[in-house]
């Protein structure tokens, strides 16, 4: 579509995903991902779902891997997102539920061949409480996705959607280098048609960010504090 791509998925479960420079956290560093994404003439009054991940793509990054349009099915999987070891956001799609919640799961890594398309693979660190939101037809919405490495070398991964936050904590995570965004939605979540250029075949995505926040290296660091002083010493 124009100024967007568009996640067709109005009477069937769809996938797509991207690749970026692999990020690998040291202690302090953050990764905030997000996405803006604008919904049909319709969503969902059931319980269905909307995935935002991330992971590591292990070096699968050529035109005969994920470099390209992998596809699979559930009769059809696809070994190149076996092994990839990473998170995702689950936002429930509901229209009208006050027991809408958040939730954030994390791959084993997964094995299934379909990464996003089933919650097979993975584990929840924890649902939200049921926070009661409504995604509505016609709509622009912002979810965002951060990890923060603690000193620790624990994982601190928080969600943001609709006003509500959601924050858990990995303290052992498997990986600590992420190079692959993947977006999901189960079938009948946004839309009701998969027609190209229909309105009401799924949503518009229309911003995707990668922010990566790496610490300052000690020396680095000094040296910056040093040339304050001397600045404040010609002042004086």
């Amino acid at each position: 579509n124009a100024n967007s791509i568009g996640l067709v998925s109005g009477t069937s479960g769809r996938q797509i995903h991207a690749l970026f420079d692999t990020v690998s956290l040291n202690a302090g560093d953050s990764l905030t991902d997000s996405v803006d994404f604008t919904t049909p003439d319709s969503v969902s009054s059931g319980s269905d779902d909307f995935k935002f991940g991330v992971f590591d793509n292990l070096g699968r990054t050529s035109a005969s891997e994920l470099g390209q349009n992998t596809s699979y099915s559930s009769s059809s999987p696809n070994t190149d997102y076996n092994g990839l070891f990473g998170y995702f956001a689950e936002i429930d799609v509901e229209s009208s539920d006050p027991t809408s919640d958040l939730d954030i799961r994390e791959s084993n890594p997964s094995t299934t061949g379909r990464l996003l398309s089933t919650n097979s693979g993975f584990t929840s660190l924890g649902s939200g409480p049921d926070v009661g939101y409504a995604i509505t037809a016609n709509t622009d919405n912002t979810e965002t996705l951060s990890f923060t490495r603690t000193l620790a070398d624990e994982l601190e991964i928080t969600l943001d959607f609709l006003g509500n936050s959601l924050t858990r904590v990995d303290d052992s995570p498997q990986s600590l280098d992420f190079g692959m965004l993947g977006f999901g939605s189960s079938s009948n979540a946004f839309g009701t048609s998969n027609s190209a250029g229909d309105p009401d075949n799924g949503i518009d995505i229309t911003n995707v960010t990668v922010d990566y926040t790496p610490v300052p290296e000690p020396g680095t660091l000094a040296l910056g504090l040093l040339g304050g002083l001397t600045i404040l010493a010609r002042r004086r």
